[in-house]
């Protein structure tokens, strides 16, 4: 079929039927069809990438895609497919929706790169889409990244070892230091916005990790939630979802 319109002037628009198949694939569980639609995806994104047409295209939907395979543990198609957008397009942010956008695709890549026990790299990505949220925090839908980066930087700060900033943004999120950890508010991306089970959780243990190495004990009732939160995740895993168990 590409090869019949391969002059065609709306080829452009194959990037979103590929990505409709791909999105397919990823819900029916079917892992070898989604890396061959994968490459087809980019094979057609090389092919129209320069007009102006094909590179919004491309944009679009390489945004949209990102996210998915990181859930999906599609770490080495994740990575070719940052690299390829970073070295040929520049995502737009001038509205909302690209603003969204972008931030997700930014997302992505800093929750990827955390799977790849690459925490710079992470950290840069994640800091990159916090500081909208925490410029001005809201419930704005054009926020949603940024606000759950803010918070998952608490696990890229605490992993990379960098309990200064780890600190530092905990007291921006919470009010409190994390040694106070008992009597502090609701982080504020949680205040705003549903945040996934597995983004808390890893807070959690952040936190329980500092001040167990501050020689503070947990309460039996701390450690009875934090297990209870544990077993559901555990018990709601699939294969390709490492990143919700990986902090475990």
């Amino acid at each position: 079929e590409i090869n019949k319109y391969a002059n065609d002037k709306n080829k452009h628009l194959f990037i979103g039927a590929y990505y409709q198949i791909i999105l397919s694939h990823l819900m029916g569980g079917n892992w070898d069809e989604v890396v061959f639609y994968f490459n087809q995806f980019k094979n057609v994104s090389v092919e129209v990438l320069y007009s102006p047409q094909g590179e919004r295209e491309v944009g679009t939907y390489s945004s949209l895609l990102l996210p998915m395979l990181v859930t999906n543990g599609f770490y080495y198609e994740s990575e070719d497919l940052i690299k390829f957008v970073e070295n040929n397009i520049k995502l737009n942010d001038k509205t909302p929706y690209e603003i969204m956008q972008k931030d997700g695709f930014n997302y992505a890549a800093g929750r990827l790169y955390m799977e790849k026990n690459n925490y710079q790299k992470s950290i840069l990505y994640l800091e990159s889409v916090s500081k909208i949220f925490l410029d001005n925090p809201s419930s704005d839908t054009t926020y949603f990244y940024s606000a759950i980066a803010s918070q998952t930087l608490l696990e890229a700060y605490y992993l990379n070892g960098d309990i200064n900033k780890y600190e530092k943004q905990f007291k921006i999120l919470t009010g409190n230091k994390p040694i106070n950890y008992s009597s502090f508010s609701t982080p504020l991306p949680q205040k705003y916005y549903l945040i996934p089970q597995e983004v808390s959780l890893a807070t959690a243990y952040t936190v329980f990790d500092y001040i167990n190495k501050k020689g503070k004990r947990l309460t039996d009732n701390d450690r009875r939630e934090f297990v209870e939160s544990a077993d559901n995740i555990l018990k709601n895993y699939r294969p390709g979802e490492e990143y919700k168990i990986g902090i475990l």
